[in-house]
């Protein structure tokens, strides 16, 4: 036991800030059943008076699961005017696999891809691979997990100094 915590600390002071969007997917994975589960969203919020505002937003959910294979992805989307300005403009979408190796070991590759116009962001994307461990406790299920991911980021083009940059980094996700 002192090994899996010691291991845990020297893996979440090891880790960099993280600014991508953090995606859970316990819940999809949590069900045991077979098979094919989606959802999905779609929103129209539109303002009339002093302030003209339309804003569209969306998004699903699509999970399968099949024996040790589990698949999920993830799309969402938001669009808005304001005054005939553009105020909101941010899509994602997110894929993962998870496959279990053993009864509490899991590995899992993913990939993820988002805009966002007005955090800057043209375009981010990343994409990892990682290993889970599991374990029925009494009081509920005990999960350790660490994930690589290589991240790509580009800002957008503008007035700003650093317009355009490009940048690429490492992580580890725990």
């Amino acid at each position: 036991m002192r090994i899996l915590l010691a291991s845990s600390l020297l893996v979440l002071l090891s880790t960099a800030v993280s600014r991508a969007q953090i995606v859970n997917v316990l819940p999809a994975a949590a069900k045991d059943e077979p098979g094919v589960a989606a959802t999905a969203r779609v929103a129209m919020d539109l303002r009339t008076g002093a302030t003209e505002w339309l804003l569209f937003s969306g998004g699903g959910r699509l999970a399968y699961r099949r024996g040790r294979h589990l698949g999920l992805a993830i799309v969402e989307s938001e669009v808005g005017d304001r005054a005939g300005e553009r105020f909101a403009s941010h899509h994602f979408q997110h894929v993962r696999y998870r496959g279990r190796l053993a009864p509490w070991l899991h590995a899992e590759a993913f990939a993820q891809r988002e805009t966002n116009e007005f955090r800057r962001l043209a375009i981010r994307g990343l994409f990892g691979v990682g290993l889970r461990a599991e374990r029925e406790l009494a009081a509920g299920l005990l999960a350790f997990g660490a994930a690589y991911m290589h991240e790509r980021e580009r800002l957008r083009e503008g007035a700003e100094s650093d317009a355009g940059a490009k940048s690429a980094s490492h992580r580890l996700s725990s």
